[in-house]
């Protein structure tokens, strides 16, 4: 168990360690009222806590970097005495510091410091260092001292035997001492970006380990072999951007493995024969920048090694023949930006694993057929900004394994048809800008690019194009530069097909007139079904080109508005091109804007255009004066048109417009306007529009009117500012306004003598006098009769209380013999204490009055003996209504509320409304139970003492039979519309609304829809509960 925790603990440490946690400082061993401290990835720790100088980094592996603010001054005695006694690396960066390193390790109690490194700031003045410097620092390994000035002891390495790399750049430092005679372990001396100017002699000849010694960016004048001496093992010597003039030609003898050399930048005026006969291992060898430099023969004939070198900015004005000879392995010559006029035809013929060849900026006007033969393994070749005139049959026809080719900036007229036949296969990228080709061989058919199946990049900007090269084997092209030419016309359906890869093509800045879609509408679609597959698009690029916004613009307008739909497999960027005989934007061109002229078949004194949107033949004869209608007839196989349109307008006209030959047939749009027309018979059968205004027409003819009216084709008719008589013969076109005021403004025909529009008279014909009488006293009964009728509307049901009451219209208020087998008209429930009233009040007035009512009363009419329940429910049964007297007595008595229930169940059951509720006298709410409450609330009574009670009851009453008539019965609504004392009384559904007339018959619904009314079955439940 314990070996198990040991092993997790273990794992965990080396977790966290690799993760960049440090053990040895953190936040904890700080004091924090001396200083902020910060735990993240590294431990940040800033000093003092206010206006923090120094800032203290400790990171991984416990590496210290120390940081000063604005240049401070160094304080250690602000700084917290840390233990990282393990830390490997310490840097001091922008601190106004003593020199004393030892004091800064001391403060940290690191014991094995390996790698110590200042930067400063170059603010500060002269800091000192000397051996004591580095007291007990025998460890360390790197040394870097830069930006600032140093005062340099002899000896002050003298405490730091075992330094490997020492860093002195951007010191100032003027001149050398036997600084590194203490360090025999040196093998990198960097010493760049200083002010030396000489290198005194044998000032690294105890550096025999030394391998790679930084020089740049110095004064150094000159070089001998006692510069060098004791650097038997050095192989990188770099010594560019100094003031170099004189080389020994054994500066380097004491180099015998130097592999790269590095003198661009300097002011050399001769390469000795002799300067590397020692130097055989030389891989990499930089001699650019030394204006005037001569290279004597069999300079390089000992570099048997050599890879790269780089001759460039030298003026050269010519090479010897041998000059690579003997460099066997060059992978990369650079002669760029040089005088050169001529290469010799062998040159390059022992360089058969050369792979960079760069001849660009030189004067070359022509190059040897044979030149690049033993060049197959070159990649990369650059001519470019030269004088070459021609491309010759076989000047390329060996490398067979080029990839970029740039031959920009030349003065190219000619390129070999076959120039690029044997690279095809891997060149993909090549520049021929800036010339004067234009592509053009005896068969237009054949270009120099046919072969190129792995070009990627093609640029043939400034050149003198005529047209798009096709290459159909190009299918990894991605980008085809042809701006800057003289293009004129573009095909599109060449780029209908699939591409590997999307590409671009630059066609701006060329003399683009003309975008065509030949062929595209045919080919596209077997393209469009495979563009899933292919995923790619063609983009045409057609900035800054004149073109014309004439008929062969059609199809362009239409791919503006994707009626050429090509789903993005052409994407043409027409954005900020203008047409360059109109100021507008060729994207706001629309099909419907592009017209050809036509000629042929044009009458000459007309002008004649083709709309292909339209399909349209227009010819245009306005203002030319004519009297008679022309005569033309086109071709249509020329032009797929299948319509006319005829314009005459502003013309002599007089006669009205006939058929003059076939063509008139076909005229959809007729415009006759501004003549002197003054009747019409004819139109053509296919006509759309119609214009005859600003003629002299006073009327239409009535024949004429019927033609519009069965002309299905017309949509358009304009008749305005003509002379209109508007009288009784113009009635027949005042019809066809208000029926076909969709084809024709009716406010066009203004009546001249009426100063009104035609539409708006109503006496166009003379009116009888009887009319004008009758029709006042029609609208006015009509009017009467339209009141009263809303007027009963309203009051229907006040209205028939009263006709009944005065025995009027009894016709108008009966109702249906459906109870024709009841014996009574009326059962009376009441309590024993109001019996008084009934037999008092209520029996006399029903009995004995003008048209008595059959009442049932259970004091008389009741069979002694019977059980009660039976005789109230025979007595319901038997009565067309139930006449409730409501009191308190009633509320109070049990046999009262059964016989409402078995009445109102009944009611429910047979769908009708057959109580009566009179209310007597006043009644105490809170005593009437949920049942009869909710039936007062939805239905409406008789109020004793009501001043015409005795109407609204014997209305609420069965109807005496002899006084109606049983065709015209009506259903109507039992109760009345009375106010309602306890503000219980409402018309809402589903009770019927107390202004209608009292119904005899309601549906089950109505009634069913009362959720506290018990039906018929539980009702007898009830009855038998009381029996």
């Amino acid at each position: 168990m314990a070996s198990i925790s040991t092993i997790f603990w273990i794992s965990t440490i080396l977790i966290l360690t690799k993760a960049g946690v440090t053990f040895g400082v953190n936040c904890t061993n700080v004091n924090k009222k001396q200083c902020t401290c910060f735990d993240s990835e590294d431990t940040e720790i800033q000093c003092p806590i206010r206006d923090s100088k120094v800032g203290i980094f400790i990171g991984s592996n416990d590496n210290i970097k120390i940081q000063c603010m604005d240049n401070s001054l160094l304080d250690l005695e602000r700084i917290p005495n840390l233990k990282i006694s393990d830390s490997k690396f310490l840097q001091l960066e922008y601190c106004n510091f003593n020199g004393n390193f030892t004091e800064v390790v001391n403060k940290f109690d690191i014991k094995n410091l390996n790698k110590l490194s200042f930067k400063g700031v170059n603010q500060h003045g002269v800091i000192y260092i000397s051996k004591e410097s580095f007291n007990g620092l025998d460890n360390l390994e790197l040394l870097s001292l830069s930006y600032s000035t140093f005062l340099l002891e002899e000896d002050f390495l003298a405490n730091t035997p075992n330094l490997a790399m020492i860093t002195l750049k951007q010191n100032s430092l003027t001149q050398l001492a036997n600084y590194f005679d203490y360090v025999p372990n040196l093998k990198n001396l960097e010493l760049n970006n200083n002010e030396i100017s000489h290198i005194p002699e044998r000032v690294f000849s105890k550096l025999h380990s030394l391998s790679r010694l930084f020089l740049f960016d110095n004064n150094i004048t000159s070089l001998s072999k006692d510069s060098f001496v004791g650097l038997e093992n050095l192989k990188l010597l770099e010594l560019s951007s100094n003031q170099i003039s004189n080389i020994t030609e054994d500066a380097f003898s004491n180099l015998p493995i130097l592999v790269n050399l590095s003198l661009r930048g300097n002011r050399i005026r001769k390469i000795y024969l002799k300067l590397f006969v020692n130097n055989s291992l030389l891989e990499n060898l930089r001699l650019a920048s030394n204006p005037g430099v001569i290279i004597e023969d069999g300079a390089f004939n000992n570099l048997t090694h050599l890879k790269t070198i780089d001759l460039s900015l030298n003026n050269l004005t010519e090479v010897s023949e041998d000059i690579f000879k003997y460099c066997k392995n060059l992978v990369s010559i650079n002669l760029d930006q040089n005088l050169l006029r001529l290469l010799p035809a062998g040159v390059f013929r022992n360089l058969r694993k050369l792979s960079e060849l760069n001849l660009s900026r030189n004067k070359l006007t022509a190059l040897s057929a044979n030149l690049f033969d033993k060049l197959q393994d070159l990649k990369k070749l650059d001519l470019s900004f030269n004088q070459l005139i021609r491309i010759e049959e076989n000047l390329f026809g060996k490398l067979i394994n080029l990839q970029r080719l740039d031959l920009q900036r030349n003065e190219i007229s000619y390129i070999y048809l076959r120039a690029f036949e044997q690279m095809s296969r891997t060149i993909t990228y090549m520049d021929v800008s800036y010339n004067k080709w234009n592509n053009s061989y005896t068969f237009p058919e054949f270009s120099a690019f046919d072969p190129l199946v792995s070009i990627k990049e093609l640029i043939l900007n400034h050149n003198e194009f005529i047209d798009v090269p096709v290459m159909l084997a190009a299918l990894n092209l991605e980008f085809l530069d042809l701006s800057y030419n003289k293009i004129n016309s573009l095909e599109i359906h060449p780029y209908i097909q699939k591409q590997m890869y999307p590409l671009t093509i630059d066609l701006s800045n060329n003399l683009l007139e003309n975008v065509h879609f030949i062929l595209v509408e045919q080919n596209w679609m077997q393209n469009v079904n495979n563009t899933d597959e292919t995923g790619k698009s063609t983009t045409i690029k057609l900035a800054d080109n004149p073109i014309v916004c004439d008929c062969n613009m059609y199809d362009l307008a239409r791919y503006n508005v994707r009626d050429i739909d090509l789903k993005n497999i052409v994407n043409l960027q027409l954005d900020g091109v203008f047409c360059t005989n109109e100021s507008k934007r060729i994207v706001d061109v629309k099909p419907q804007d592009i017209q050809c002229k036509v000629l042929e078949g044009c009458p000459n004194t007309c002008g004649c255009n083709f709309e292909p949107f339209r399909k349209a033949m227009v010819v245009d004869c306005s203002f030319k004066e004519l009297k008679a209608y022309p005569e033309f007839k086109f071709n249509t196989s020329e032009f797929a048109y299948n319509q006319t349109v005829l314009i005459m307008r502003g013309n002599n006209l007089t006669k009205e417009p006939y058929r003059i030959n076939d063509s008139y047939d076909n005229i959809t749009k007729l415009d006759l306007s501004q003549n002197l027309l003054s009747s019409v018979s004819w139109i053509p059968p296919r006509l759309v529009e119609l214009n005859l205004s600003a003629n002299l027409y006073r009327n239409l003819d009535g024949g004429f009117v019927r033609k519009l009216k069965n002309t299905t084709t017309l949509i358009n008719l304009n008749l305005k500012d003509n002379p209109w008589e508007c009288t009784c013969k113009s009635l027949d076109v005042q019809k066809y306004l208000i029926q076909f005021y969709y084809k024709i403004n009716s406010s066009d025909i203004y009546c001249e003598r009426q100063k009104r529009e035609l539409i708006k008279l109503v006496d166009l014909c003379h009116v009888s006098p009887y009319l004008s009488v009758l029709l006042p006293v029609i609208l006015f009964i009509l009017l009467l009769f339209s009141i009263l009728f809303a007027l009963y509307h309203r009051y229907q049901t006040e209205v028939k209380i009263y006709l009944y009451a005065k025995q009027m219209c009894l016709w108008f208020v009966s109702e249906e013999e459906l109870d024709k087998d009841k014996i009574y008209d009326v059962f009376v429930s009441y309590a024993h204490q109001d019996e008084s009233f009934v037999t008092e009040y209520l029996l006399p007035e029903l009995e004995k009055s003008e048209n008595p009512f059959k009442v049932c009363i259970h004091i008389r009419d009741w069979f002694p003996g019977e059980f009660i329940a039976d005789q109230v429910i025979r007595s319901v049964r038997d009565s067309k209504r139930t006449l409730v007297v409501l009191s308190n007595h009633f509320v109070e008595s049990v046999w009262g509320k059964m016989e409402f229930r078995t009445a109102h169940s009944q009611a429910i059951s047979e769908g009708r409304a057959r109580v009566i509720v009179v209310v007597l006298g006043d009644l105490d709410e809170s005593k009437l139970d949920d049942e009869l409450k909710k039936y007062l609330t939805t239905n409406t009574y008789v109020k004793w003492g009501d001043k015409y009670f005795w109407r609204k009851l014997k209305y609420a009453l069965p109807h005496s039979k002899e006084h109606f008539y049983v065709s015209n019965k009506k259903h109507t609504q039992v109760m009345l519309k009375i106010d309602d004392q306890f503000n219980l009384i409402k018309c809402n559904p589903p009770s019927p609304c107390n202004t209608s007339t009292p119904p005899i018959i309601l549906g089950p619904p109505l009634l069913e829809s009362q959720p506290n009314l018990k039906k018929i079955d539980a009702e007898d439940r009830l009855l038998e509960k009381y029996v």
